[in-house]
């Protein structure tokens, strides 16, 4: 099942994607930055927070 027809199944108020590097490559967005992204996720806000694992780096602020 996709990603957001599983959200819009499920209904949560808020999607977050942990990882800009991540989110950039599953989305097919290179140069997202972290916060709110502009289009919801199947009826979701959608978040791209950074991965606290990883040290930030200077491209990830873009």
């Amino acid at each position: 099942m996709a990603l957001a027809a599983r959200v819009a199944r499920l209904a949560p108020r808020v999607v977050a994607v942990l990882g800009i590097s991540a989110y950039r490559t599953a989305f097919g967005r290179p140069k997202a930055v972290a916060g709110r992204q502009p289009k919801d996720l199947g009826g979701a806000e959608l978040w791209v927070v950074p991965n606290p694992e990883r040290p930030e780096r200077p491209r990830d602020r873009r």
